[in-house]
């Protein structure tokens, strides 16, 4: 291991003598955001110490290249290209390698509009992408922040304050979140999962049938397969952040959810009655069992597919700070995290190749386990 290190430093130094100016454009704001964010941490301003995280998130996405990035780049020119030519085909071709994809099977076409219509009116398709991935970061630092506001109670402490902000740097930075933007750059999994406290938002409101049904809708059209796992968080969250029996939580979610599921068909049902007409998860470069991880690397400090080792070493802080004295929605809740993360273990991967829609993907069944984990943190806190 040590070795490994020595060797990414002299990588880096490496580059920093090869390409001195762009290193510059990047590090001088990193050192610049890193300042700000001591400042804020050591005075316990949590709001302003979680947007100075978001900053750096996002500078690391504009200066990252993530290993989806040429497909998604290929993909907004070829679509700009065909609207330029006067129409959609049914059909992508690369040139270069020969893949032939179908359109509106292989990967759901909405997550394009907005780098496309970029691309359309001149950005560079490379930055109308990272426009559009810095966008979507920001929508999810946004939720989060009103996710917080909104379960805080009325008379919290500025430390009270500060720790939910604190929890809510532990999300982001979660190997998982920030991979998906920096590392994998999956733009439509990065959709769904923008909208997650989002969602979790508008149930809590007593009136926000409308705004569950809108946001549920964008993210059943994104990526319904990761729809489908993050749906586990997204109701499993405002049970536990509120007084909402099981049965108010399910009149209150039903309706929004069927119809947003049946506005979304034109999106998603194609994608599964044609599935096995395309190669689809066959043609990914990892076998499903391959995403599954010993019990040591379940909180791997930097395998994407795991949660981490942060919050779980905050989840057993805080559970040992409140000496055991936790609501029973918090047992609840651990013991569905608890059978997410045992869903993630090797010894269990030819079981889990056998549950629907599960072993659709190859990387996306670790998206649940993520704000899982930011739930049990945050409603732990919530009770101190």
């Amino acid at each position: 291991m040590l070795h490994s290190i020595q060797g990414q430093v002299r990588d880096a130094w490496l580059l920093l003598l090869s390409r001195p100016l762009e290193c510059a454009i990047y590090l001088i704001p990193l050192v610049c955001l890193l300042a700000l964010l001591a400042r804020s941490l050591l005075r316990q301003e949590g709001r302003q110490a979680f947007w100075w995280v978001v900053g750096i998130i996002v500078l690391n996405t504009v200066f990252s290249f993530g290993d989806d990035s040429y497909t998604h780049i290929y993909r907004t020119v070829a679509l700009s290209e065909e609207f330029r030519h006067g129409g959609l085909g049914m059909m992508l071709t690369n040139p270069t390698t020969g893949q032939v994809l179908p359109v509106f099977v292989f990967y759901s076409s909405l997550p394009y509009l907005l780098p496309t219509a970029l691309n359309l009116l001149g950005l560079p398709s490379v930055l109308a992408f990272k426009l559009v991935l810095a966008g979507q970061f920001l929508v999810l630092a946004a939720g989060m922040q009103v996710l917080v506001d909104r379960v805080r109670p009325a008379n919290a402490s500025p430390a009270h304050v500060a720790a939910g902000f604190l929890v809510a740097i532990l999300f982001i930075e979660s190997n998982y979140v920030y991979t998906l933007w920096c590392t994998r750059a999956a733009l439509a999994e990065l959709w769904v999962y923008s909208f997650i406290p989002w969602v979790v938002a508008a149930i809590l409101r007593p009136d926000g049938g409308r705004a569950l049904t809108g946001l549920v809708f964008l993210q059943a059209c994104a990526h319904p397969i990761v729809l489908a796992q993050t749906l586990i968080c997204e109701l499993i969250v405002p049970y536990c952040l509120s007084r909402m029996s099981v049965a108010q939580l399910i009149r209150r979610c039903a309706g929004p959810l069927a119809l947003a599921l049946l506005l979304a068909a034109p999106f998603w049902l194609p994608q599964f009655l044609w599935k096995d007409y395309i190669l689809g998860p066959l043609a990914l470069p990892v076998e499903f069992t391959d995403s599954f991880r010993r019990l040591t690397e379940l909180v791997h400090a930097r395998d994407f597919r795991s949660v981490g080792p942060w919050m779980p070493l905050a989840f057993v802080v805080v559970l040992l700070a409140a000496h055991g004295r936790l609501d029973h929605r918090f047992w609840v809740v651990t013991a569905v995290f608890l059978v997410v993360l045992f869903m993630q273990w090797s010894g269990v991967a030819k079981l889990m190749t056998h549950v629907p829609v599960l072993n659709l993907r190859s990387e996306e069944h670790t998206s649940e386990l993520q704000s899982l984990t930011n739930l049990v943190c945050r409603l732990l806190l919530e009770k101190k």
